[in-house]
């Protein structure tokens, strides 16, 4: 017991005092030098610049020209160029400043991760514009975030948001004045939601499935323990881990993934029992990966969490068209007497490495297990973060107010630089895609293929698709469409399988770059509407397929000017199958 007591303040001291606080004997001297090398070792790729520790803000904006463009980002920050996750040049990019294309039918281009660097140009343009450059200087030195409700016993407002103010006034209302502007949840009732932020809408979710299924356990005193989660198939194929590694402090398991169960049973079984219930639903609205927005099958709607990290303007094509004509942002069909709603920072923003998401939550004790599960998991959220996103969330709010005014005052929003706004820039960015795809599938030859575009009423974030027609390989196994895609375009996407489908469904992002979209439509082209009659044989050389003719004929270029109706048909371009 002694020793045991000894090592728990030994380690208590030296955490709350640096080791360079002792008298500097040989023997703290090498440990010291010791951490040195260890913390060397293990960032040996970070090499910052040195007119970096001086001033990182003044040095970004300077960076007006590119020198890594098409095939990279310059980085400042490393002194270097940027890319694809992991790798120094987007893909199909190589060279010292990946100014070097691959040749089309010699490049794999991997689609099927969401990683949302699309809004990257608009981002940097704001910089070189002299907009405000986020920078935390390192005299702000916080503590843990101790100071919650966890500890003062006040189930009323539990918070872990800490900057602007006690209670984290600032950022919280900050998301409330967005929600409120793109209408995105019911304005009714926002303000008496909890709003508990998260390390991204990952641990959100994980929050929120912990948090829930808690409640359900204290309060109804169930004897049906683990409880069983779902989702309707497709869906997003992460619920199932998070589901399965929800457990009690005890660690006995608190839920369980049982969506291949809930898909044979009716709504009247799925709602048998309302006294000993043991599902709980999560919807993703609008779904990833098929962009429909969904009903719940469970009629409780104290049981249903819904994902809404798409649940934005740049997200919905009818919305995306309205505004084009418009200039003004229609309102989003939310989720009506929803108790949980989740987003994220990485797809509003695109800051995916930031780590950041919140959670909207009606019931005070549920709110309050999501906050027990946070501090327990990672004391709180970063406050680095809290005040790169409240800057974020300001500059968005700032844009919205500003067009509303223009349109106020009959100005013609439409500028030239379609940069002027967020939402103005990725609708319209996401638009430009949409419509090129459809260019490609709205033809009589895309139709007689062997490929559909299953959501290409719904679009959104992805492509979900489907091979009408799997081929045998030399084992005589039927292939996956993954696999067929492959092996006829040069693109790998992710499977249906893990999303609750089979195997004759794909996934395909629509998040990256442009250069990425760009080789990604050509590819797509090329297997669609290639010379053998869109059966996958189609030549996969840079030549196969007149991509610039296609993006011409969509009628929409980076000024985001959509032509009318009447002059899209004369295009070819066909509305109904839209």
């Amino acid at each position: 017991m002694f020793i045991s007591l000894f090592f728990f303040y030994l380690i208590a001291f030296c955490e709350a005092r640096d080791i360079t606080d002792f008298p500097q004997t040989e023997w703290t001297t090498n440990l010291g030098n010791f951490r040195t090398s260890l913390i060397a070792e293990a960032t040996p790729s970070l090499s910052l610049t040195p007119s970096l520790t001086t001033d990182y803000c003044s040095l970004h904006q300077d960076n007006r020209q590119d020198k890594c463009l098409p095939g990279a980002r310059y980085s400042p920050l490393t002194d270097s160029c940027e890319g694809f996750p992991g790798n120094k040049c987007y893909q199909c990019y190589e060279g010292d400043s990946c100014k070097k294309r691959i040749p089309l039918n010699k490049c794999t281009l991997i689609s099927g991760g969401g990683y949302p660097t699309i809004f990257i140009d608009y981002w940097q343009q704001q910089t070189i514009q002299g907009k405000p450059c986020i920078s935390v200087p390192n005299d702000m030195v916080t503590n843990y975030q101790f100071g919650s409700s966890i500890f003062s016993g006040n189930i009323q407002k539990p918070s872990l948001l800490l900057i602007g103010g006690a209670g984290g006034s600032e950022l919280d209302s900050g998301l409330r004045e967005l929600h409120k502007s793109i209408h995105n949840v019911d304005p009714e009732v926002l303000d008496s939601y909890f709003l508990i932020p998260a390390a991204g809408s990952t641990q959100a979710m994980a929050a929120a499935m912990f948090g829930l299924s808690k409640k359900i356990v204290d309060e109804e005193e169930t004897s049906t323990i683990p409880l069983k989660a779902f989702s309707q198939p497709p869906y997003y194929s992460h619920y199932q881990y998070q589901a399965n590694t929800t457990v009690l402090p005890s660690g006995k398991q608190l839920l369980q993934w049982s969506a291949a169960e809930a898909v044979k049973l009716s709504d009247d079984e799925l709602n048998s029992d309302p006294d000993n219930n043991p599902w709980i639903e999560v919807i993703t609205f609008p779904n990833n990966p098929d962009g429909e927005y969904r009903k719940p099958r469970l009629r409780n709607k104290d049981r249903v969490i819904y994902d809404c990290v798409y649940l934005w303007p740049q997200y919905k094509f009818d919305l995306a068209i309205e505004h084009n004509e418009t200039g003004k942002l229609p309102p989003i069909p939310f989720p009506k007497d929803a108790d949980i709603l989740l987003f994220s920072g990485s797809k509003l923003t695109g800051h995916a490495g930031s780590r950041f998401g919140w959670a909207l939550v009606k019931d005070a004790n549920v709110a309050l297990n999501m906050e027990q599960y946070l501090i327990a998991q990672t004391l709180g959220v970063s406050t680095d973060t809290q005040v790169r996103f409240l800057g974020l969330v300001q500059h968005l709010s700032e844009g919205l107010r500003e067009k509303k005014n223009e349109i106020a005052n009959s100005v013609n929003d439409k500028a030239t630089n379609p940069y002027t706004e967020f939402f103005t820039y990725s609708t319209n960015n996401f638009l430009y895609r949409w419509v090129i795809l459809d260019g490609i599938f709205n033809t009589f030859k895309a139709h007689r293929s062997n490929y559909e575009w299953t959501n290409q009423k719904t679009k959104g974030a992805y492509m979900w698709m489907r091979c009408k027609k799997l081929d045998k390989n030399e084992d005589g196994e039927t292939e996956t469409c993954v696999q067929h895609i492959s092996k006829h375009s040069g693109i790998i996407g992710l499977s249906g399988v893990p999303f609750g489908s089979t195997i004759d469904y794909v996934r395909f992002s629509l998040l990256g770059p442009d250069s990425e979209f760009d080789l990604f439509g050509k590819k797509m082209a090329n297997m669609v509407l290639g010379p053998a009659g869109g059966s996958g044989e189609g030549y996969q050389d840079d030549n196969s397929f007149d991509f610039e003719t296609l993006k011409r004929d969509a009628v929409v270029d980076k000024t985001f000017n959509v032509k009318s109706t009447e002059e899209l048909e004369k295009t070819g371009w066909n509305p109904i199958w839209v």
